[in-house]
């Protein structure tokens, strides 16, 4: 049996139910995650997790994608639909702009479907009796609109279960700075929504998060390539101010529980103090400080399947100034002669007028 039929079975089981002799809900639980985990594709620096039911080798609302758009790096994010190289595509863990709690409730499906007019694209919604779901039997759902009005659950919604609302809401961008010293003591000292901050010669050089945040870093830090410039941006509400750092390492510690971030340039200790409130931000990726493409500056991208160290042929290039005319922000490489823009594939860029 080939894997798209386990899948198609899998899904069907889901739909109809478990024989008598299995306990429903756990069989049920069990067969969304093996379909979530065995179903995964890569596109480019986007790992693609399947939703069940989503059958397709391309993206599909629903699926959840950890990797790298529009330079910024996001983990189980929920694909809406449209251009998977665009944020607003996605529904992202931890965005200050998610919603805490459904904008409304309602008593069934076609009330829901009803009421379309009123909805609002990323927000999410209660019905109490879900039961004209084709996926669950009886009980309430909740389900996120896409923006479309087509009267359709199917095409309209994503159907989100306890795991997807508790990540949506995932508190991890606000922290406080509860440490900072010329050397730190025990990481395991560190609450939740805490931060230590070590500082050295007048300057803030490392950061040491939370279990929240590190594990929203931590399983994928293999995306970051070592030729990979990252930045952090986070403001310090309390102060004011807006910190930027740009990473020289990122380091496992605690048993690889949690992150150490170090810094390469300067910030300033005064802009940060203990009990200073933090709003994180997203990594991003800003170049590479020792890659040059086409004899010109700019950010390198591993291709996963690529191991060398420098410029391989599929690997992707961000940051770079063709010409006075072109600015590419992402694009693939797909060998050949660096200096002919047919060798790259523009997957995002801009037109620029040049300066008279």
């Amino acid at each position: 049996m080939t894997v798209q039929q386990i899948l198609s079975n899998i899904g069907q089981f889901i739909k109809t139910g478990i024989p008598n002799n299995v306990k429903s809900s756990n069989m049920r639980a069990l067969l969304t995650w093996i379909v979530k985990r065995i179903s995964i594709f890569e596109f480019g620096r986007l790992q693609n997790f399947k939703a069940s039911g989503n059958i397709s080798e391309s993206q599909e609302p629903g699926d959840y994608i950890t990797g790298v758009v529009e330079d910024t790096f996001f983990r189980d994010g929920i694909y809406l639909g449209g251009n998977i190289q665009l944020l607003s595509s996605y529904l992202i863990p931890g965005d200050a702009s998610n919603p805490n709690e459904p904008e409304q409730t309602y008593e069934n499906i076609t009330a829901l479907l009803a009421d379309q007019e009123n909805q609002n694209f990323k927000k999410y919604y209660l019905v109490t009796d879900a039961s004209d779901d084709d996926e669950i039997e009886e009980g309430e759902g909740v389900y996120l609109f896409l923006g479309t009005e087509n009267e359709n659950l199917q095409q309209d919604y994503i159907r989100l279960n306890e795991a997807d609302i508790a990540n949506i809401n995932a508190d991890w961008q606000t922290k406080v700075v509860r440490v900072k010293a010329e050397t730190l003591p025990n990481y395991n000292n560190i609450d939740a929504g805490d931060v230590f901050a070590e500082e050295a010669d007048g300057n803030i050089t490392a950061l040491v998060f939370d279990y929240s945040y590190s594990n929203y870093l931590l399983k994928d830090k293999q995306l970051f390539d070592v030729d990979t410039a990252i930045a952090f941006k986070f403001a310090n509400t309390t102060r004011n101010k807006q910190i930027y750092g740009e990473v020289s390492d990122i380091i496992l510690v605690e048993d690889d529980t949690l992150v150490r971030v170090e810094f390469s340039n300067d910030i300033p200790t005064a802009d940060l103090i203990e009990g200073d409130v933090l709003q994180l931000g997203l990594p991003q990726v800003i170049g590479s400080s020792n890659f040059t493409y086409n004899n010109k500056k700019a950010g390198l991208i591993k291709h996963p399947d690529n191991t060398g160290s420098g410029l391989e042929q599929y690997d992707f290039i961000t940051a770079y100034a063709h010409s006075n005319t072109l600015i590419v922000n992402f694009a693939q490489y797909l060998g050949g002669d660096q200096s002919d823009i047919s060798n790259l594939d523009l997957l995002q860029w801009q037109d620029i007028t040049p300066i008279t």
